[in-house]
């Protein structure tokens, strides 16, 4: 794993992950991720029914109350009404834009059904069904990075 400075990011103006949280189409919020202690995985295509989604993971180090609260508004945000609510996931060093997403994988579910409490690496995916935004000029290989 590499540890990337803001320099070689593909878009440097992109410095910090975050959840942009849309309602009726209209932006209502934004949830920023933590700044150190997270992972940030190249897109993993997965295809379904003729069609590449793209799954996106995020490993939180050491997640405290915080960011367990953090991932639980995002969760819960999609939840309350999955045809008028849409997620928005921003990766540093990507896009602006971002990618439409939803919670994928069984992790969810504990923020769902139980209180999650303690401190412990967590795993997160999102799936989407958008394209990557791709940069002719530039490239990165396929290893995770880590923003610090």
């Amino acid at each position: 794993m590499k540890i990337l400075d803001e320099n070689q990011l593909l878009f440097s103006n992109v410095k910090a992950g975050k959840f942009v949280l849309f309602s009726n189409g209209s932006k209502v919020g934004e949830i920023a991720l933590p700044t150190a202690g997270i992972t940030y995985f190249p897109p993993e295509p997965k295809i379904s029914d003729g069609e590449m989604l793209l799954i996106f993971r995020i490993r939180f180090d050491f997640l405290d109350g915080n960011g367990m609260e953090l991932l639980r508004r995002i969760v819960q945000f999609h939840y309350d009404d999955k045809y008028k609510h849409k997620l928005r996931f921003v990766v540093p060093g990507d896009s602006e834009k971002g990618y439409e997403v939803e919670p994928y994988g069984n992790w969810r579910a504990w923020f769902l059904d139980d209180e999650p409490i303690g401190y412990s690496p967590v795993e997160a995916q999102f799936i989407s069904a958008e394209p990557i935004a791709v940069s002719e000029e530039k490239y990165s290989d396929a290893q995770p990075w880590l923003v610090e």
